[in-house]
């Protein structure tokens, strides 16, 4: 008899779990995501903002440290192609928004668009991020 209760009370409740984790789960998982895309995002917008400032020495250490070796990325390197993009358009002025276009689930690169007000024209940017290491950034030709 005490079995027969167990039973009675212990499947319903192991289907009730069975139902409720993957409804947790799928309420959970949009958040885990914009938490994740909040994070890409600053990320990129840091890289940028620094960029903006001319901050070129601080803006090269969130470069991925071997790809600084292999791509003889520096900040000498980082300034010359930043130089490049504000001859074109004019000063850096502000970030106007940034979006995640590719989150780098399950293991690869994300890539951040910020689209940016500099003195002539507005630009999008993609940085690329492998993690919270930058991997590179150009503008959208």
């Amino acid at each position: 008899m005490k079995s027969a209760l167990f039973l009675s009370v212990l499947v319903p409740a192991v289907m009730l779990v069975g139902v409720a984790l993957p409804q947790a789960q799928a309420q959970t998982a949009p958040e885990a995501r914009q938490v994740s895309q909040v994070s890409l995002t600053a990320i990129a917008e840091s890289f940028i903002t620094r960029l903006g400032e001319q901050q070129f020495e601080s803006a090269v250490a969130d470069y991925e440290a071997s790809l600084q070796d292999v791509n003889d990325i520096s900040a000498r390197s980082i300034q010359t192609y930043w130089n490049d993009i504000v001859a074109e358009s004019g000063p850096f002025r502000q970030i106007i928004r940034s979006t995640v276009l590719s989150d780098g689930r399950p293991n690869g690169e994300s890539v951040v668009s910020v689209v940016c007000q500099f003195g002539r024209t507005n630009r999008e940017l993609f940085v690329v991020l492998s993690g919270t290491d930058v991997v590179s950034f150009s503008p959208v030709e």
